[in-house]
């Protein structure tokens, strides 16, 4: 904490208010129906809340598209409800599917929560949206951005989650060209810098988890700093 008054400028440090934790990293498919099974295997077996976050309005239609096949809803059980939320939707109809979405995994108690479900999303439940799933995929965006999607994993007290205590977040593999070198869609660089998706793609390759909040500063500037 930095404060600045008429005679001087002092710095202040203090610890966290709450304590850190460690989210493990897991590749996870790019084809739309691989992805869908990686998932399902994953919430099948205990239940649980899945989103999948996507950097392009074309990306979530075509996943939500393979999980809906793979994942029909069952109505007696509440279990497989699959949706889809994006910003391409007219404003009434995205306003409903937001609403719709904080009933499902907003605060516990406002709603009963379903027995499985998958949201397919862009970014924008990476802030708006005070949302919580037990389970996340994600396709590479810039570091920043990655960690605010993660904000979404564990984010409320639910007791036992039904996929692990550990939280876990699946990164959808980049492609990658005959040299090793990664292949990023045209639409994610038409949504991203490519150098800044090159970067964060170097700072996670072979990692197995992030440690929050103690690598937040050090990864974003392993991957903006000049």
């Amino acid at each position: 904490l930095t404060v600045v008054s008429g005679s001087e400028v002092r710095t202040i440090a203090f610890a966290a208010a709450a304590p850190g934790r460690r989210i493990r990293l897991e590749p996870a498919p790019s084809e739309p129906t691989a992805l869908a099974v990686w998932l399902r295997d994953r919430i099948r077996a205990g239940g649980g809340c899945a989103a999948v976050v996507c950097n392009t309005v074309g990306r979530a239609q075509e996943i939500y598209e393979a999980c809906r096949q793979l994942m029909p809803e069952d109505a007696e059980d509440g279990a497989g409800v699959v949706d889809l939320l994006h910003s391409r939707f007219p404003f009434e109809e995205r306003e409903a599917r937001e609403q719709r979405t904080l009933k499902r995994f907003g605060k516990p108690g406002e709603a009963p929560r379903p027995v499985t479900a998958v949201l397919v999303a862009t970014q924008i439940i990476e802030q708006s949206l005070d949302i919580d799933f037990d389970l996340m995929v994600s396709e590479l965006p810039p570091i920043d951005l990655l960690f605010q999607r993660a904000g979404r994993l564990h984010r409320h007290e639910r007791g036992r989650r039904p996929t692990g205590e550990m939280p876990t977040l699946g990164l959808i593999e980049t492609p990658l060209t005959a040299e090793g070198a990664p292949s990023f869609p045209r639409g994610h660089t038409m949504v991203y810098e490519e150098h800044v998706l090159l970067r964060t793609w170097i700072a996670l390759r072979g990692r197995s988890e992030l440690r929050i909040p103690e690598e937040i500063r050090s990864s974003i500037e392993a991957v903006y700093a000049d």
